[in-house]
């Protein structure tokens, strides 16, 4: 199944998902795959597929173990998606942390160099904030 998805992602191919939500009832729908990603939910991991739903008209999270059924429909997308979820971003890059929090599907845990380039924007921001002040300062008080 994760296969029929990678291969849909990289040739923007429409799927076809009969899926079972959460309360048990049982949809067909046809979606724009986005990218697949692992969470952990109480100490289970589930592959999530994330995808645009063209039942519902906005972009949606399954559960890889609530599909019952997956086809490809041959028929393509031109719309270029960004990951609402940098999660799949940083599964890429090994060197990155790999923590989720229970009810959220985003990153807690950063790269440490993400936090150094932060901090030298903080740091390169406030400089250039004092600098301008102390300019206007000057000015106004040589007039």
């Amino acid at each position: 199944m994760k296969s029929l998805i990678n291969n849909a992602i990289k040739n923007k191919e429409v799927l076809f998902l009969k899926y079972q939500d959460i309360k048990k009832e049982y949809t067909e729908r046809s979606v724009e795959p986005i990218y697949i990603h692992e969470i952990e939910e109480e100490g289970v991991k589930n592959i999530i597929l994330e995808a645009f739903c063209r039942l519902r008209q906005s972009r949606r999270n399954f559960r890889l173990d609530r599909v019952i059924e997956i086809n490809k429909t041959n028929n393509y997308f031109y719309t270029d998606y960004s990951p609402t979820n940098t999660a799949n971003i940083f599964d890429e890059i090994s060197s990155y942390s790999t923590s989720y929090t229970k009810r959220s599907y985003r990153r807690e845990k950063v790269k440490s160099g993400c936090l150094g380039a932060v901090f030298f924007l903080l740091i390169t921001s406030i400089a250039s904030l004092y600098f301008i002040s102390n300019s206007i300062i000057y000015a106004l008080l040589n007039n």
